[in-house]
C-alpha cells in the first residue's frame, strides 16, 4: 500500500523571489548589463522569474534598460 505524506509547502523565507527588494535587484542588475542567467544565479531565483519580471516592466510601458517610460527622454 502506498502512503502519501503531507503536501510540500515552502518554508517562510525559503523562496528568494518573494523576498523584499528582489524585484529592484533584478532591475538594477539589468541596468548594469547583467544577463538573465547571471542574475538568476546570483539572486538564487529561476531564470523564468527574471524573464517574467522584465516582461512585466515592458508591458507596463517602462523600459527595463532605461528605467523610464517608453517615449520619454531618459
Amino acid at each position: 500500500m502506498l502512503s502519501y505524506s503531507a503536501p510540500f509547502f515552502f518554508e517562510i523565507g525559503s523562496y528568494n523571489a518573494w523576498k523584499p527588494g528582489v524585484k529592484e535587484q533584478i532591475e538594477m542588475r539589468t541596468l548594469n548589463s547583467g544577463g538573465v542567467r547571471d542574475i538568476s544565479r546570483t539572486l538564487d531565483i529561476s531564470k523564468n522569474t527574471v524573464i517574467s519580471e522584465l516582461r512585466k516592466k515592458s508591458r507596463r510601458g517602462e523600459s527595463a534598460l532605461r528605467g523610464a517610460p517608453e517615449g520619454t527622454a531618459a
